[in-house]
């Protein structure tokens, strides 16, 4: 397999860290750092900088602000950037949480628990109270 063929793999697969993320989102959104800062009011070095790993806990506020604007779960970017979630996170952002470990083990985790659920029907609850 050649370099090229093992970053694209990595660029497509399962996020499991805060920067990984964001930075998919973003893409999914076609949207470059600079548009992302200049949406959310921010420098696209701080983008950039989280996006990289070099900045592993935004402040909430700006995770809020993120979260909202590209769509994602705002308890699973907390847990990702290691605070304490207002609500429970999804599974994988509880394991980078909970965890220490690779990040491949982390998808493998992640993909055993997605066969499970599906075989055997398991739903996610709706009242976590």
């Amino acid at each position: 397999m050649s370099k090229s063929e093992n970053k694209n793999d990595a660029a497509n697969a399962i996020p499991v860290t805060l920067g990984e993320t964001i930075r998919q989102a973003r893409e999914r959104h076609g949207m470059s750092v600079r548009k992302l800062a200049e949406q959310l009011h921010m420098h696209q070095s701080y983008i950039y900088r989280v996006e990289q790993g070099l900045f592993k806990q935004p402040s909430p506020e700006k995770l809020q602000r993120i979260a909202k604007y590209l769509g994602l779960d705002y308890n699973d970017l907390c847990a990702l950037a290691g605070y304490q979630a207002p609500e429970l996170p999804a599974y994988l952002p509880y394991l980078r949480a909970k965890y220490d470990m690779t990040d491949e083990d982390a998808r493998q985790l992640n993909a055993h628990f997605e066969r499970l659920r599906q075989q055997r029907g398991i739903a996610e609850r709706t009242n976590q109270s």
